[in-house]
């Protein structure tokens, strides 16, 4: 195959056929994950949290750490971690497949994400090969695998998304409340994404280009 053909196919692929591709490689590679019962963390700050069981705690998860109410040794501070988990219990109670359920549509939102990003550098079918090998890459089975990891993939999400937000060439001023908001959510679901703003910094400072609002 010669280069310039080769160039041709890898940009040719249509962003909802690498959509699909990436969902049914999650869907095979995570599906037994669905059969998974609540292991470790996941009977402290789920099956045994009686406080999930009503939406009127909501408000109180902001001013406690999430082993306030779980019984959990962890002192972390992750209100929208049992936010999630509460959202989640209305309708699944203590059934763990539909955690199993909602932690493997993170993941493919999470791997979408990613393409997405790739695509500021990269042709699709490039950034698509790029969102496949993130996808099937085994360091995620854990994050993916374990209920009590559920803010782990929310928290990518966030970051990858408000990331991509940033990345764009022209901001609106909707565009930095968007910002400002995922950043805010991206913390509040785990502490790492405190990191955000120095990672977006990093990127400005090596590679500076024209912003305009």
């Amino acid at each position: 195959m010669q280069l310039s053909s080769l160039g041709k196919y890898l940009s040719a692929p249509k962003p909802v056929v690498i959509f699909f591709v990436l969902a049914a490689l999650t869907a095979i590679i995570y599906a037994p994950a669905l059969t998974g019962d609540f292991i470790y963390d996941d009977h402290l700050q789920v099956e045994q949290n009686t406080s999930l069981s009503s939406l009127s705690n909501l408000g109180e998860y902001f001013q406690h750490s999430t082993g306030y109410y779980s019984r959990s040794p962890a002192n972390y501070y992750r209100p929208l971690h049992m936010v999630a988990y509460s959202l989640l219990y209305q309708l699944f109670q203590t059934r763990p497949l539909g955690y199993h359920l909602a932690n493997i549509l993170l993941a493919l939102a999470v791997s979408w994400m990613v393409f997405r990003l790739a695509l500021l550098w990269l042709p699709a079918g490039l950034a698509g090969f790029a969102a496949l090998l993130f996808t099937v890459h085994p360091l995620h089975v854990e994050a993916v695998a374990w209920i009590a990891a559920l803010p782990e993939l929310l928290c990518a999400l966030l970051v990858l998304g408000t990331l991509r937000l940033h990345l764009k060439d022209r901001w609106s001023g909707l565009d930095c409340v968007w910002g400002g908001l995922g950043l805010l959510a991206a913390v509040l679901t785990r502490e790492n994404a405190l990191l955000l703003p120095l990672l977006a910094l990093l990127y400005d400072t090596l590679t500076p280009r024209r912003k305009t609002i």
